[in-house]
Parts: C-alpha cells; sequence; structure tokens
C-alpha cells in the first residue's frame, strides 16, 4: 500500500470478462482496490473476473444506471475514484501522472482523455472520470447516468477545482456486447417509461432518440404520445412540427403550431418555427407574417430579422 492518496477502481460489468483481464492488468500499481459491480442475473460472479484481483459485488438491476453505479462507487474506501469501463483501459504513461494529481489537495476532480485505439485519427474526449470519494458525488438520471453536475457542486461546497489530465484511458471500438449503445438506450428508455408512465420528460427522449437514430417514422409517432400526455409541451411540438415538414407535410407542421398558438399566442418561438419551415420551403409570402409576429419578442427577433432580410433581398434580386 503507497503512502499517498489511495484509489479505487470503479467498474460495472454484465458478466463480461474477455476485456476485462485487460483492464484489471492497465490498473496494477495504480489502485489500491478495485470494486466491480456485476449486473448479471446470475449470482456466480466469479465468472467475471479473478477474485485475487477486484472485489465483486452482485448489483440487482432496477431499471436505474445511476443506481447500479452509485452501488459501485459507495463501496469504495479509498480516497479517489476513477471510473472504468470493462472495455477500457488505462495507458501505461499515464499511471505516473494520476498518481501525482490525487496528491494534489487543491483539486476535486479530473478530465480524462478518452481515446478510441482502434480509431487514432478519431479527436480525444474529456471525461471526469477520476473525484474524489466523498458522499455527495453521485451518479443522476436513470437512463443516461451523469456526474458532472454532482461533482462541480461539490467543487463550490469544499472550494476545490476540477483540472484536466493529459492521461489517456483507451478503448477498443469493437470491444464490447454486440448490441449497439442506441438499442440499449431504447431499451432502457422503454423500461423507465414503464416505471413512471406518467413521465412525459422519458417519453420525450425516447422520442428525441429516436430521432436520432434516423427513425422518423417512429419518432414522429413517439412525439405524438408525448403531446396526447401534454398538448403544450412545446420541445416535442418543435421535434414533430420540423420531422413533418421534412417529410414533406408542411400543412401538418403548420396546423400542428396553429393549434398550440391558439392556447399560446405569446409564445415567439413558435412563430418563429413557422416561418422558419415556410421560408425553408420557399412559401415566402406565407412566412412574412410569421416572422413579423417572432420580431416581436426579444428573443426571436434577431433570427426572425435575419430570415426577413434573406426574403427581401431575394425580392430584390427578383429571384422569388
Amino acid at each position: 500500500m503507497r503512502s499517498t492518496a489511495t484509489i479505487s477502481i470503479c467498474m460495472l460489468v454484465r458478466g463480461e470478462n474477455r476485456a476485462l483481464s485487460t483492464c484489471l492488468e492497465s490498473v496494477r500499481g495504480l489502485a489500491d482496490e478495485v470494486i466491480v459491480g456485476n449486473l448479471g442475473t446470475s449470482r456466480r460472479t466469479e465468472a467475471v473476473g479473478p477474485r485475487d484481483e477486484a472485489n465483486m459485488i452482485q448489483v440487482p438491476w432496477r431499471n436505474d444506471l445511476s443506481q447500479a453505479r452509485n452501488q459501485v462507487i459507495s463501496s469504495a474506501t479509498c480516497d479517489w475514484i476513477l471510473v472504468l469501463n470493462p472495455e477500457e483501459w488505462v495507458a501505461l504513461n499515464s499511471q505516473a501522472e494520476i498518481l501525482g494529481a490525487v496528491r494534489n489537495e487543491s483539486l476535486i476532480g479530473y478530465r480524462l482523455r478518452l481515446v478510441t485505439q482502434s480509431d487514432p485519427a478519431k479527436p480525444a474526449s474529456l471525461s471526469l472520470r477520476l473525484f474524489r470519494n466523498i458522499p455527495e458525488i453521485a451518479y443522476r438520471d436513470p437512463v443516461a447516468p451523469r456526474i458532472d453536475e454532482s461533482i462541480l457542486e461539490a467543487s463550490r461546497k469544499h472550494g476545490k477545482q476540477i483540472g484536466t489530465l493529459q492521461a489517456r484511458i483507451l478503448s477498443r471500438s469493437d470491444a464490447g456486447p454486440t448490441r449497439s449503445p442506441g438499442d440499449r438506450l431504447i431499451r432502457l428508455l422503454r423500461g423507465q417509461i414503464e416505471l413512471e408512465p406518467e413521465s412525459v420528460l422519458y417519453r420525450y427522449r425516447y422520442a428525441e432518440h429516436l430521432r436520432n437514430l434516423g427513425r422518423s417514422s417512429d419518432a414522429i409517432e413517439a412525439f405524438r404520445k408525448v403531446l396526447r400526455e401534454n398538448s403544450q409541451h412545446f420541445d416535442s411540438i418543435e421535434a414533430l412540427a420540423d420531422l413533418l415538414s421534412h417529410k414533406g407535410s408542411v400543412r401538418s407542421s403548420i396546423l400542428l403550431l396553429q393549434s398550440y398558438l391558439r392556447r399560446k399566442p405569446e409564445d415567439s418561438r413558435a412563430w418563429l418555427l413557422g416561418g422558419t419551415i415556410l421560408t425553408r420551403n420557399r412559401r415566402f409570402n406565407e412566412a412574412i407574417p410569421w416572422l413579423e409576429e417572432a420580431l416581436r419578442s426579444e428573443t426571436t427577433a434577431p433570427e426572425a430579422a435575419r430570415l426577413v432580410d434573406h426574403i427581401q433581398e431575394l425580392r430584390r434580386r427578383e429571384l422569388i
């Protein structure tokens, strides 16, 4: 055991063992303990990895990834926590920097560089993976766990800073389960909707994720379900109107916005969106009244003015 600040390595697995051995080997000399939470249904946690290298704990699955991650980090006993995924490993030349960083009393956490080894041309991303082991730092959101917010709050409370290291966490793009991240998130969101059927938030996030995956028809139906629960949910109205217009149904988009504006005529965002959709589809004469309404608000006036100027320029050049 080192005489300096100590480090717990924490991770969640679903019975993966091919990549885990590489991960465990990469933290020899860095970790004072390794906590591995097994999300598998089997109680045979020995199958996940060798017991002499990691402290295995069984983590029951309750459709909440943040709860699962928090159970793992709450089992850590060291001064600092470094979070890894089983298909990741710490670059050998990064250990010394990490060991030096945890001796800095003025820092509460560090962003590390995530590098995909099989795609060296891809820029490294930064992720808050190394942080002090204090109770108020915890993951939030059952579907897409994030810890940055609680670390930021803790940094303000304790008067400590967040730093950035050159230290690298490596991964292979083809490692891990064959199921795509998009499919996993869809499954998690569906599970959360079943648990909280009245939650508009998770229905909206499900619809938005379908949209991001390019599943436009499924997304349109999902946004309509959100609006059946809350007809004034503007984010869903905005997304649905945009999707409909891109599929050639401009009239449906405008009817949707008109219905919303009958209830909330003061919402300049809807006026601007209608004007934008009509302008994009070269229905300029119809767009002008919508943009004129958007000009009444300081929030939407700059973009509305830009579109009006664009239309006027086209008219000046006799292109319309």
